[in-house]
């Protein structure tokens, strides 16, 4: 199907009409296909999205790269607890396909924009010697591994409170931009862990709003969802920074029109 998804492609970047298969999980084959008409931005998926063949259709790639612990985590919660596999027999598949996938999969993110890492939280790492503020147990470290856009978008400081900084109620949060190789491409490295401050996010997300024309309504509808004076987890604030960093991407590629 290959190359029936690269013929599609050709199509789509040409903003026509195509049919699309469904692949139905229980049977294993194929539904009757439907049609998809392209809009101005489209989404495009899955284990291959990033082969060789399919990169020059592509404006914005990024890869999801999150450790081997959190990505078996993530499978055994699930297909254990949503639909009922055997442990055994998951772990057994798990281990099968790990070599196919360092083989047909991981080398992808060479060829990435943005590639996205994730592993539990290390704010504990810092805390000398115990952490005191909120049990971040269930939080994740973000490394978003990020290739500079040709184009910048004017400069935006965000808000950094000393006063809170050196509060003792003040959540635990790490931001690091570190430039980088990676794969022999220069790159930005941001390492997000903890728990944002909602005020350093609150510019970013109007920024990202006028510059997008949506009004904030629908804008939030995208947004990651939070209560007043709630904290952003790392993954949320990573979705904002992806974002300023596609918007600096359409901004390179309107200035050349």
């Amino acid at each position: 199907k290959l190359d029936l998804l690269l013929e599609h492609l050709k199509l789509i970047k040409k903003g026509q009409q195509v049919e699309i298969p469904i692949y139905n999980h229980q049977s294993g084959g194929f539904d009757p296909p439907i049609p998809f008409t392209p809009s101005p931005i489209v989404i495009f998926e899955g284990l291959h999205a990033l082969y060789p063949e399919f990169l020059p259709f592509l404006d914005f790639k990024i890869y999801v790269d999150p450790s081997r612990q959190v990505k078996w985590e993530f499978k055994f919660k699930r297909d254990i607890l949503s639909r009922g596999h055997q442990h055994f027999e998951l772990k057994k598949e798990m281990l099968k396909r790990e070599e196919a996938y360092k083989r047909w999969i991981d080398f992808q993110k060479t060829s990435a924009d943005v590639v996205i890492k994730i592993d539990h939280t290390r704010i504990n790492d810092f805390a000398r010697y115990e952490l005191i503020n909120p049990d971040l147990q269930n939080e994740y470290k973000v490394e978003l591994i990020m290739v500079p856009a040709p184009n910048r978008l004017p400069d935006l400081n965000i808000n950094l409170d000393l006063s809170d900084l050196f509060s003792i109620n003040q959540s635990p949060f790490l931001i690091a931009g570190v430039p980088s190789l990676y794969w022999g491409k220069k790159v930005i490295t941001v390492v997000l862990d903890g728990l944002i401050s909602e005020k350093t996010c609150t510019l970013l997300e109007k920024h990202i709003i006028s510059l997008t024309g949506i009004p904030v309504a629908e804008m939030f509808k995208l947004m990651p969802v939070k209560a007043a004076h709630e904290k952003l987890s790392a993954v949320q604030f990573a979705q904002l920074l992806i974002g300023w960093r596609f918007l600096e991407l359409v901004n390179h590629r309107l200035s050349l029109k």
